[in-house]
């Protein structure tokens, strides 16, 4: 018995499950080290929404010196499908031999190649590698290869991402159409039958149109002006320049980082020309508020008291109909004579140097002052919510602000659109400093985070906000933000 139970408990030994595991476990670890080593340029993949993009830059790493070239070609060779001799001239003529020029582009080329099918699927390769090689020149712009953020700013720059992102866009249907013109439109006739009819707009009240409008800017000048001055009229209490500017940086990175999806989809996005916020914000007390400035600033507070029941809405009273050439000249008349009465004009200048504003893709000028009768984080909340907004006006398509210039309600488009993001991408930022005391400090001057007031989470703009929000219901923020920072018009209605 001794003996047969000594043979038998010897033989399981070779076969003891946990022995195999660690054998296996031995034969795993021993792969791994020399995988590892194998593919140093492999990295996570890079998700950005639903676009996945597996990263190895492992080939582009391991060109000898002098193959630059001939890794180029063979690259370039691969991804049009036929022979490219164009590595030389590309190296001395277009990168003028700069090494991390060479370097940026050849991994770049490594990520298109290894994710080929995908690149051909969504755009086509030629003119991605024609932005990929202009951009990579730009050694301001450009981040280290080394980055993390590397691939993503490829996929950015090339319009990879922007390609991804247009084919999950919605395509609109008719009655869309028909209910997004009635907002672009007020009162304009449908050009042919439809289940939606807008409400119509009777006769002009011209009357009416001088009485209400120059009353309610008028009172807009006073009530401005008392947020900023005192009744003696001594200033308000100064916030210096360089706390507003680090919000501004601290927004920037922190939109960059967190939202690439949209905001710097675009290869023509303003992100990718190596701008840094903080260096564009400006006193609006550097404003000279000339002849123009008035003027608009004017025709932008008509547009806004005009549509708004808060303002008692003179456009409505007066049945004004933006798409009828006489209403809009009346409009500009009654503009032009409040310009000429010299009681008001001093009190307008004073307001236009004190509201927030932008020179298109230069400077953004904002109140170095914190408002009378606001606690100071309730205000600073509300300054943060401006520099957003400004930043918006920033990133806006070219193809957006020309779009806003063939609809009669403007302000929708110009305003009430960019207030619309400017309040969604707000709340978020509010989300991150509530769950985050660092953020809080950041953003709120070393302070710890309160609760912002509850308007600031609704659009403002009056009238544009809220059709800037319907407007979204009725497409989806996906089609808003693609229209407004790429450039897709079709996604909201307009061409």
């Amino acid at each position: 018995m001794t003996t047969t139970t000594t043979t038998r408990s010897r033989t399981p030994l070779r076969q003891d499950p946990t022995h195999d595991v660690n054998a296996q476990i031995d034969a795993i670890l021993r792969e791994l080290e020399l995988e590892l080593p194998s593919r140093p340029g492999k990295r996570p993949d890079l998700i950005i929404g639903t676009l996945t993009v597996p990263v190895d830059l492992t080939d582009a790493m391991r060109v000898p010196k002098g193959g630059e070239a001939e890794y180029i070609d063979a690259q370039l060779s691969r991804l049009a499908g036929k022979a490219i001799r164009a590595g030389e001239v590309l190296i001395a003529q277009a990168f003028g031999g700069d090494p991390a020029a060479v370097a940026w582009f050849m991994s770049a080329l490594c990520l298109l190649t290894s994710n080929q099918e995908s690149i051909r699927r969504l755009h086509g390769v030629g003119p991605a590698v024609a932005r990929l090689r202009n951009f990579c020149v730009k050694a301001d712009c450009r981040v280290a290869v080394a980055d993390p953020r590397f691939p993503q700013q490829v996929v950015q720059v090339s319009g990879w991402l922007q390609a991804h992102v247009l084919s999950t866009i919605t395509t609109l249907q008719e009655d869309h159409l028909q209910q997004l013109d009635a907002i672009y439109n007020p009162g304009r006739i449908p050009a042919k039958a439809n289940k939606f009819t807008p409400p119509q707009i009777g006769p002009l009240k011209p009357d009416v149109l001088k009485a209400q409008l120059v009353e309610q800017l008028k009172a807009v000048v006073r009530s401005e002006l008392s947020q900023w001055q005192t009744d003696t009229g001594a200033p308000a209490e100064a916030r210096p320049l360089q706390d507003i500017r680090a919000v501004a940086d601290y927004i920037q990175g922190w939109m960059r980082d967190r939202f690439p999806q949209f905001v710097l989809a675009s290869p023509d996005s303003r992100y990718h020309t190596g701008f840094v916020y903080g260096h564009m914000i400006e006193s609006t007390l550097s404003k000279v508020a000339g002849y123009g400035g008035q003027l608009g600033w004017l025709r932008n507070r008509g547009d806004l008291v005009g549509w708004d029941e808060d303002w008692g809405a003179p456009y409505v009273a007066a049945n004004y109909n933006p798409n009828r050439e006489a209403d809009t000249q009346l409009r500009e008349k009654l503009l032009l004579e409040m310009m000429e009465d010299k009681e008001f004009v001093p009190d307008l200048i004073k307001v236009v140097r004190l509201t927030a504003s932008h020179a298109p893709g230069k400077v953004t000028y904002i109140q170095p002052f914190f408002k009378i009768g606001v606690s100071k984080v309730d205000f600073i909340w509300d300054q943060i919510h401006t520099l957003i907004h400004e930043f918006m006006h920033f990133l806006t398509h070219q193809n957006f602000h020309d779009a806003a210039k063939t609809i009669g309600y403007r302000q929708v488009l110009d305003e009430g659109v960019t207030e619309f993001i400017a309040t969604v991408y707000f709340k978020l930022l509010v989300d991150h400093a509530r769950a985050d005391d660092r953020v809080a400090r950041a953003l709120l001057g070393d302070r710890p985070f309160e609760e912002p007031p509850a308007r600031l989470f609704s659009p403002g703009y009056g009238k544009a906000g809220k059709d800037a929000f319907t407007l979204a219901k009725i497409t989806s923020l996906r089609n808003v933000q693609a229209a407004y920072f790429l450039g897709v018009m079709p996604a909201i209605g307009l061409k």
